[in-house]
């Protein structure tokens, strides 16, 4: 595969918007190798080794990687694992942080935070604090206006230009558990399937790029 058809089949995955795999504020001008080549030359094109990313975290990153005592890497690949099984998002503020499990931070979240500093990045908290806004109000409208056809398309919406991937955290994570989305689980439930699909396809997405 020549260095255009990479770019090219790299892009397509990624979608228009093509948004880093860490951070997701910006966009993934550069292809890096998740496992650097200066640690494994083996890898220098294995495709599964590409991710996109861009430039800030790029530098960020560099050549670190070290393992876990269970002999994997630390840092979160994105586009391998789903991110949500190490990092917690805090809803109110927009920051993430290593999950917290019986008096341990989980060690690939934390690690990944600290090499990869930016997915916390004044900006790019922010801009995820208000992508997660919108899953509030889309919610809110849904508990007092129930299943309607505007709300249905205003969760469309607000899932098509999640920058972030926020929905599985809404659907299937601590989000599920505030409370207008209890409401839409429990009042719902057509509209909540609906909004399970959307957040699936999306997280399949991001898996695939």
């Amino acid at each position: 595969m020549g260095a255009k058809s990479l770019v090219s089949t790299l892009e397509k995955m990624l979608g228009s918007r093509k948004r880093c795999v860490y951070c997701c504020d910006s966009r993934s001008s550069d292809i890096d190798h998740f496992k650097p080549v200066k640690l494994d030359l083996r890898v220098t094109f294995k495709w599964k080794n590409f991710i996109l990313i861009c430039p800030e975290c790029n530098r960020c990153k560099g050549s670190k990687f070290e393992y876990g005592l269970d002999g994997k890497p630390l840092l979160v690949d994105p586009t391998a694992v789903d991110p949500w099984d190490h990092l917690v998002l805090d809803v109110d503020s927009g920051v993430m942080a290593p999950r917290y499990f019986n008096g341990n931070f989980d060690a690939r979240g934390e690690y990944t935070l600290d090499v990869v500093s930016p997915v916390n990045d004044e900006a790019t908290v922010e801009g995820r604090r208000r992508a997660a806004e919108r899953y509030l109000d889309v919610a809110e409208s849904a508990v007092l206006e129930g299943d309607t056809d505007a709300v249905r398309r205003t969760l469309v919406k607000v899932v098509k230009y999640d920058e972030f991937g926020l929905a599985s955290w809404f659907a299937f994570r601590e989000g599920s558990r505030i409370e207008s989305f209890v409401s839409i689980k429990r009042d719902h439930p057509a509209l909540w399937r609906k909004f399970c699909s959307l957040a699936c396809r999306q997280a399949l997405n991001a898996l695939e790029s």
